[in-house]
């Protein structure tokens, strides 16, 4: 019994959700729930009902009604417009505060308690970003920080929970986020004269048929590469700074989010992409592995590779 899992069906507030996980997994889930539904004062007592199902897990059992699959039921067109939105709010900047907002979206959004380092892979193609090389790493960090802590296992993974120091570091950013992007209007801000020429003749030249393709990806780090792509294969530049990426980005496709979070998405994409100093500032080349890349992808002609 002592690596016995159970599955705990939950009914409450007009909502049903399942975890899976060892009984310490099951008591924390129900412990925080109960927290929960007792601090809100807006609830009336019949709301505060729950219908609580528990059965022994059985190993060849669908994991439909896991915790993984509820991380799928997120991912409607609904819960695509969250994560993103929410990314925007926070504006990433390193690998693992990926890894708390995705935990944070998780708890607070979804009510799932616990996280794994599956559920929270899941959630990465529903906001349109690339996985990281290795998540695990991202998530001992936020443990680390005191932003997640571990609880027990969950369909023999790990299982997280975020933290009351992780919850408020992601709201305290996203406040940051809101007061630096209200006290900035960038719509025409350039860093130079020639910056602004190279943009506009970016917009002037793109082709109908570009233009589509850079709309319909739905993956960022994928829309900026091919943005690099169309720089270089123009005659524009091969060296890129973020702010001119960005004012493609607004001029293209109305775009809400700021130049910190092309930034990190153009550091992300390594090694597709490469930083190089010029002047002692950053710019960002295409290199040969993102052409080939993009190539592979079906997202250029494949001999223009």
């Amino acid at each position: 019994m002592k690596n016995q899992e159970f599955l705990l069906t939950l009914q409450y507030l007009d909502d049903e959700h399942s975890i899976k996980g060892s009984p310490q997994v099951i008591e924390h889930h129900l412990r925080n729930l109960v927290n929960h539904l007792s601090e809100d004062r807006t609830l009336s007592p019949s709301e505060r009902e729950i219908k609580i199902k528990i059965n022994i897990a059985s190993p060849g059992r669908s994991s439909d009604n896991s915790i993984e699959q509820d991380s799928d039921a997120a991912a409607s067109d609904t819960g695509k417009k969250e994560i993103v939105a929410l990314l925007e709010e926070i504006e990433p900047t390193t690998e693992w505060l990926y890894v708390l907002s995705f935990s944070y979206y998780l708890s607070l959004f979804h009510q799932n308690e616990v996280i794994t380092a599956r559920t929270l892979s899941h959630l990465y193609p529903e906001a349109e970003i690339s996985l990281p090389n290795n998540i695990h790493f991202s998530i001992f960090q936020c443990v680390d920080k005191g932003f997640l802590e571990l609880v027990g296992t969950s369909s023999s993974q790990q299982a997280y929970k975020i933290t009351s120091l992780g919850i408020k570091h992601v709201e305290d950013r996203i406040q940051y986020s809101r007061k630096e992007r209200n006290g900035k209007i960038l719509l025409d801000q350039f860093e130079s004269d020639q910056q602004k020429k190279q943009v506009d003749l970016f917009v002037e030249t793109i082709e109908p048929a570009e233009y589509e393709k850079l709309k319909k990806l739905r993956n960022f780090e994928e829309q900026l590469l091919l943005i690099l792509y169309y720089l270089h294969e123009k005659g524009i530049t091969n060296l890129v700074r973020t702010i001119m990426v960005y004012q493609i980005l607004l001029q293209l496709k109305q775009y809400n989010g700021s130049p910190r979070t092309v930034q990190t998405a153009l550091s992300r994409a390594r090694p597709m992409v490469m930083k190089v100093k010029v002047e002692n500032k950053i710019h960002y080349k295409l290199t040969e592995k993102g052409t080939i890349y993009l190539s592979k992808n079906n997202l250029i002609h494949s001999s223009n590779t």
